[in-house]
């Protein structure tokens, strides 16, 4: 952790459970910000930083789709761990759609939780560092922004790790099944009309640099590709 002290937010109405979490947490080197729920937990937000959210509760409806994409509005590169008593198997696709990057079902160890929380900051964070396009759009990937025309896009968590990925390859094809697998650990989770959903998305997003396109290679996948201004 490069001897920072990681922040986590934990969002749970049950005030004993989010209370042992965090003192677990707390043996294991992380550093815990408590909320009751999305209202407490969006408050917080707006004054301090968290690198990764932990949601906590028994299975709601819709495998918490309104609140993964609460929280990705709010910041949309903090990754999300989604953790359940039970769930179904379309409650847990319906969160990986939503933004969750990990859905933990069951009882689990605080060590091994604390050991994919390090593996998903791991992933998230890599080697940090600004990718420059040209002056207009630059990728920032220590925040998880694109910046276009000096302003950071609202980026979902799915469309950051898309347009990552094309823009560390610009001018080269990525294939839709390397861009699924960014995006799904899970194989049978893979959708190609997703990645469709959110190309489109970033193409809009990006219309007002028009020198910077994300191009369909039919049969292919996608390239990205940047001509001078």
């Amino acid at each position: 952790m490069n001897g920072e002290q990681m922040r986590i937010l934990a969002i749970d109405d049950n005030d004993i459970r989010r209370q042992n979490l965090g003192a677990s947490l707390a043996t294991r080197g992380f550093s815990l910000m408590e909320a009751s729920g999305m209202r407490s937990a969006e408050q917080l937000l707006k004054k301090e930083a968290a690198d990764l959210c932990i949601l906590i509760n028994s299975v709601q409806e819709g495998g918490n789709k309104e609140e993964i994409c609460r929280l990705r509005k709010i910041k949309s590169g903090m990754p999300v761990i989604l953790m359940a008593t039970e769930s179904s198997r379309d409650e847990r696709i319906t969160a990986f759609r939503a933004g969750a990057d990990e859905f933990i079902t069951g009882d689990i160890c605080f060590d091994e939780l604390s050991a994919r929380i390090e593996a998903i900051m791991r992933r998230v964070r890599g080697q940090g560092s600004t990718v420059i396009v040209n002056s207009r759009c630059q990728l920032d990937t220590s925040a998880r922004q694109l910046l276009v025309s000096g302003s950071p896009a609202e980026l979902t968590c799915f469309e950051y790790r898309i347009i990552e990925m094309l823009i560390k390859n610009c001018g080269k094809i990525v294939s839709r099944e390397r861009l699924m697998a960014a995006l799904y650990a899970e194989p049978a989770l893979h959708n190609q009309d997703v990645i469709s959903v959110i190309i489109s998305r970033l193409r809009k997003k990006m219309m007002s640099v028009p020198e910077c396109r994300i191009v369909a290679i039919r049969r292919e996948g996608y390239c990205f590709r940047a001509s001078a201004e």
